[in-house]
């Protein structure tokens, strides 16, 4: 099955960006069939690999990651705005430090989106990533506190299909 929907995705993703799906045009049978013959390679060597497994496959997460990306944008911009009312200020109060926030998510996917999401946001970046715990620097108190109340942490676990287990 996850081959499948592997295949199903990369097959959607392509015909969205590519444009070409008039097969009684001489050119866009050809790229259509480059398409064909590129999600075949890829589907296959991704097979051969063993990297297709439960965590891989693309459609158990695709709705919840389309929920999550607007509400991480939303979060890149307000953290935006923040960062810049920072550095336009007279008296900036800046208080950088390093801290470790604890992390309970259990797939490397969703441990990883994490990690990326913090350094994303302005005004925070992912040092180090150990097992249950993450080293973060903060630009200034008030993003140390954002983080420490476990919304985006939550957000994220949304994508493993709950909680923190």
């Amino acid at each position: 099955m996850h081959v499948v929907n592997t295949v199903i995705l990369l097959a959607v993703f392509w015909a969205m960006n590519s444009g070409y799906v008039d097969p009684t045009q001489a050119v866009d049978r050809f790229l259509l069939g480059c398409g064909v013959v590129s999600i075949v390679l890829v589907t296959w060597v991704s097979h051969r690999l063993r990297s297709m497994d439960r965590e891989s496959d693309p459609l158990p997460v695709l709705w919840p990651i389309l929920r999550y990306f607007p509400w991480l944008t939303w979060q890149i911009i307000v953290s935006n705005i923040q960062v810049a009312k920072l550095v336009w200020s007279p008296r900036p109060r800046i208080c950088p430090q390093l801290f470790t926030i604890p992390c309970r998510l259990r797939s490397g996917l969703a441990i990883t989106t994490y990690a990326n999401s913090i350094t994303l946001t302005p005004g925070t970046v992912t040092v180090d990533v150990q097992p249950g715990e993450m080293l973060i620097h903060s630009l200034t108190d008030m993003h140390k506190q954002d983080l420490l109340t476990g919304a985006m942490e939550a957000h994220v676990a949304r994508l493993e299909g709950g909680g923190h287990g």
